[in-house]
């Protein structure tokens, strides 16, 4: 059987239409693991999924999306955050993003990475 990886932006709306999907590939005796964020953990684990702990790569909306939940909205972060977009938010750190997903893949043997089209490592690797 296959060894797949899903390659997400982490945010919930990108990784929750992807479920359904990999749970049913998983019941049909893949291996399926998502390449994302640890925020999105919790949330895979409880749907039955896992995360590919070898990787990791934030956006910086997922910081955000952290700081708003512990500290409330503060537009002075939100304005942070958006001075360089869309660069700061999909592009940031891409090159070494890309460069711990090709490790990761080829150290967990995968054979296919299915990648959301904001998860801006996937395309490159």
């Amino acid at each position: 059987m296959a060894r797949i990886v899903f390659g997400m932006f982490p945010a919930w709306g990108h990784v929750a239409p992807t479920v359904a999907v990999a749970q049913e590939l998983a019941a049909r005796g893949h291996e399926v693991v998502y390449a994302t964020h640890p925020s999105m953990e919790t949330r895979l684990e409880a749907a039955g999924l896992k995360r590919l702990r070898t990787f990791e790569w934030a956006a910086r909306g997922v910081l955000s999306q952290e700081h708003t939940r512990r500290h409330g909205f503060d537009i002075s972060w939100f304005l942070q955050v958006a001075r360089g977009w869309p660069r700061s938010v999909f592009l940031e750190d891409l090159e070494g993003g890309t460069e711990r997903l090709i490790e990761a893949l080829a150290a967990w043997k995968a054979d296919i990475l299915i990648a959301d089209p904001l998860f801006a490592p996937g395309p490159v690797a």
